[in-house]
């Protein structure tokens, strides 16, 4: 069974409301039978600890980030899984209501796509790659009148509300209003990155607005990862 760690320091992390799904049992070598999910529970003797199942997530984004960047060194294949394992953890906890019983899936938490902790690290990366390959340095100011596509507009509004939301989030003590920002910010640019041109776009004049606005996407995403303890990566 993947037991980690004391009860006591189970009852103190404060995991009586998180269960387990069917599929992160199995993978944890809890065996729950045919229950879809398990209730962790410390007088019972049945939890995992933290530092197991970081290490379990680690090994997974490990493989992933080594299929997309062979050129990795080992120092930096660690060091981008590791940031990844983390995230995935803590933003599968904090985007909950703090009321309710939260249902840990390993394989969710570490999808690219859906509401997850590295799927906001993709759309940051994905702004960055943007940047790189356009041999230009974005601008801090442009011709902004000139964006005027609706995936544009979208976006410029997107950004514009995280000081709104943090305040929000700082007042209700709700680090879920912050998380769910952060991921429609991250879904807002996706849109914008299917549906408008950027480094292709032929007049020079459009394409530093873009790369601008690309490059406060990447600013208030970061900022916002940030406040919630989740590392922005330039490459994963």
């Amino acid at each position: 069974m993947g037991k980690i760690g004391t009860s006591a320091n189970y009852q103190h992390l404060g995991y009586e409301a998180v269960t387990l799904s069917a599929n992160t049992a199995k993978a944890l070598g809890i065996d729950i039978g045919d229950r879809q999910f398990i209730h962790m529970s410390g007088r019972k003797g049945i939890y995992v600890g933290a530092d197991y199942v970081l290490d379990h997530l680690k090994a997974k984004a490990k493989e992933e980030v080594r299929t997309r960047n062979p050129e990795f060194s080992d120092e930096e294949l660690n060091s981008v899984a590791e940031e990844i394992a983390i995230s995935a953890i803590r933003y599968n906890m904090v985007k909950q209501d703090l009321d309710k019983i939260i249902t840990f899936d390993i394989t969710e938490s570490m999808s690219l796509e859906g509401d997850t902790g590295p799927y906001l690290q993709y759309a940051y990366a994905r702004s960055q790659r943007i940047l790189e390959k356009a041999g230009v340095e974005a601008p801090s100011t442009a011709r902004f009148e000139l964006l005027s596509h609706e995936a544009e507009i979208a976006l410029i509004k997107e950004i514009a509300k995280l000081d709104l939301v943090v305040e929000d989030a700082a007042k209700s003590l709700s680090p879920k209003a912050l998380a769910r920002y952060s991921y429609n910010l991250a879904t807002v640019f996706s849109l914008f990155y299917e549906k408008v041109p950027v480094i292709k776009e032929p007049d020079r004049e459009k394409m530093l607005a873009r790369l601008a606005l690309v490059r406060a996407f990447g600013i208030a995403l970061r900022n916002a990862l940030s406040l919630l303890g989740v590392t922005a990566l330039d490459k994963m």
